[in-house]
C-alpha cells in the first residue's frame, strides 16, 4: 500500500493541452499504475485562466464529463482547477458568483474537489479596489481563497496554489545531487594543492557510481521498453536533458580516475565544457543549478549570463 495519499498528475503546463485522447489515455495509464488524481488544469486552455468567466458550452461541457466518466472507472479522482488571477478582482463579489457558478457547472458532472491557482501572476494587487481593500496580494489571495471554500461547503474540496509554491534548492534529490559534485569538486581541488589523490578516487568512484545510476534510468526511459511511448515522448526535453547531465557527471569522474583532473587543465576544458554547452542550450533545469555551477568550476569557465561559452564562439569573462 503507498504511503502517499494522494498520487496522480496534473495537465497544468503551458502551451498545447492535451489532446481529449491523449488525455483519457493518460487518465487510464495512471489507473494502471496505483494512481488516484487528476488534476485538470491546462494553462493555455482558455477557459480555465484567460476566460474563466465564460461558463462551457454544451460540448465542451460533455467533453469534460467524459474526463470524469473515464476517471471513474479507471478510479481515478478528477479535480477541476481554474486560474482567474489574470483578471479576477479579489475583492468584487460579482467575480466571486461568476467564480463560483463556474465551478458548479463543473460540479454538475460529479466533479467535488477544487484547485484554485494563484501562481505565475505579477506579485502586485492589479485594480484600484483591491488595492483599497488589501494591503497585499498574500491578504486578498487569503481573504478570495477563504470566500471560495466557504461556498464549497463542507461536501467538496477546494486545493489552493500560492503565488509563491516552489521549493528552497534543498530538496533530497537535488541535496545529494549537490553533496556528491560539492565533495568530488573539494577532493579535485585538494589533490590539485597537496597532489594526493586517494580521496578524489574515492569521491570520484562515488560520482561515477551516482551518475551510472542517473545514467541507466534516463536509458531506460528514452530506449527502454516502457509502457506509455506518448508520455516518454512529450517529457522527452527533460529526459535527454537528464541524460547528458548523467554523461557529464561521469566524464568528469571518469578524468579524475585517470589522473588527468585536476592537473591536464586543456582535456578537462575540452572533455567538459561541450557538456555544459550543451546543457545550457537545452534550456531545461533538470539539475537545479548544482551541475552548471560544477562544470563551469571544474573548468573554470565563467562568462557573464546570456553571453556564449568559448566552445560556442564567445569569450571567457
Amino acid at each position: 500500500m503507498s504511503p502517499f495519499a494522494i498520487r496522480g498528475v496534473i495537465e497544468g503546463f503551458y502551451g498545447n493541452p492535451w489532446t481529449q485522447e491523449q488525455r483519457l489515455d493518460h487518465i487510464q495509464f495512471i489507473g494502471r499504475h496505483g494512481m488516484n488524481t487528476f488534476v485538470y488544469g491546462p494553462k493555455d486552455d482558455p477557459l480555465v485562466r484567460r476566460r474563466w468567466r465564460e461558463p462551457y458550452d454544451e460540448a465542451a461541457l460533455a467533453r469534460l464529463g467524459q474526463v470524469v466518466a473515464v476517471a471513474s472507472d479507471a478510479g481515478i479522482d478528477v479535480v477541476y482547477a481554474i486560474s482567474p488571477g489574470l483578471s479576477v478582482r479579489y475583492s468584487s463579489a460579482a467575480d466571486l458568483a461568476v467564480l463560483l457558478a463556474k465551478l458548479d457547472q463543473v460540479g454538475s458532472l460529479g466533479v467535488t474537489r477544487f484547485a484554485l491557482l494563484l501562481d505565475d501572476l505579477p506579485p502586485d494587487l492589479a485594480h484600484e479596489e483591491d488595492r483599497a481593500a488589501y494591503p497585499d496580494l498574500a491578504t486578498a489571495h487569503a481573504a478570495f481563497a477563504g470566500a471560495v471554500a466557504a461556498a464549497l461547503g463542507p461536501e467538496r474540496d477546494l486545493v489552493v496554489c500560492p503565488l509563491v509554491y516552489h521549493g528552497r534548492g534543498d530538496e533530497p534529490y537535488l541535496a545529494t545531487l549537490a553533496a556528491a559534485l560539492a565533495a568530488f569538486a573539494t577532493a579535485a581541488d585538494e589533490a590539485g594543492e597537496t597532489g594526493e589523490t586517494d580521496r578524489l578516487h574515492a569521491e570520484a568512484t562515488a560520482l561515477r557510481g551516482l551518475a551510472e545510476t542517473l545514467l541507466t534510468a534516463a536509458d531506460q526511459l528514452l530506449g527502454g521498453d516502457v509502457a506509455n511511448a506518448p508520455l516518454i515522448e512529450e517529457c522527452r526535453p527533460w529526459i535527454e536533458a537528464f541524460e547528458v547531465g548523467a554523461r557529464a557527471m561521469c566524464r568528469a569522474a571518469d578524468l579524475a580516475i585517470e589522473g588527468r583532473l585536476p592537473g591536464d587543465h586543456d582535456a578537462v576544458i575540452a572533455e567538459l565544457l561541450p557538456y555544459l554547452a550543451e546543457l545550457r542550450r537545452r534550456r531545461v533545469r533538470v539539475f537545479g543549478d548544482a551541475l552548471d555551477m560544477f562544470l563551469a568550476d571544474t573548468t573554470v569557465t565563467h562568462v557573464r549570463p546570456g553571453r556564449l561559452l568559448p566552445v560556442e564562439g564567445g569569450e571567457l569573462r
